[in-house]
């Protein structure tokens, strides 16, 4: 390898693609042109086939990190569009700690008087706490102390699901069909005040 003539040199350095930079290309074919050896000449060539590997693999990394970057915002955008959309109940009273979990998240938060609510929320009240949600047509739900409620359904009524604890409904005449599920089974509201256990 190291005897090849200039003239194979000179066809081994057409065949490589020209660098983006023609000034450096210029430097580059002088250098290789000026060298005193095809030894010499040789080693240059292989330098600047080196160079436009390097660049290939920067090109190539940089790819990868955009890649990357792009599967991590849409990983963080996930959690917002995997929430269900929300119900029309809000917190009418919170006493002491009450906490909610939204549907496909492992963390609970404590729930303020502006949370909005969402189908597949579970809710849980602390030792001495309660919370009373108020439906669109002033029917309440109050879940007491100790209490695990979830929102299991909407469709033009409303399903709660009622794990631990106790519930009380209170609701008005003329309401929208009511059902409460249970361990044991499932109960629709046919009076308008009613208490659920579950132990």
């Amino acid at each position: 390898m190291n005897d090849w003539n200039p003239e194979e040199l000179e066809k081994r350095l057409a065949n490589l693609r020209a660098p983006e930079s023609p000034a450096l290309d210029a430097r580059i074919r002088e250098l290789i042109q000026s060298a005193s050896s095809p030894a010499k000449r040789l080693e240059l060539v292989k330098r600047r086939s080196g160079s436009r590997r390097l660049i290939s693999c920067g090109l190539i990394a940089a790819g990868v990190l955009v890649g990357v970057a792009l599967c991590l915002l849409v990983q963080i955008a996930e959690p917002q569009s995997r929430l269900s959309p929300p119900v029309p109940i809000r917190v009418n009273t919170i006493q002491g700690t009450v906490l909610v979990k939204h549907r496909g998240e492992s963390t609970w938060e404590e729930l303020g008087a502006s949370s909005q609510l969402r189908v597949g929320d579970q809710f849980w009240a602390g030792s001495a706490s309660k919370v009373s949600l108020a439906m669109n047509d002033g029917s309440l739900v109050t879940l007491t102390a100790g209490g695990v409620l979830s929102i299991a359904h909407q469709d033009g009524g409303m399903e709660f699901e009622l794990t631990h604890g106790t519930m009380r409904a209170v609701m008005r005449e003329g309401h929208p069909p009511f059902a409460i599920r249970t361990p044991q089974g499932r109960l629709e509201a046919l009076g308008t005040e009613f208490t659920v256990s579950v132990e």
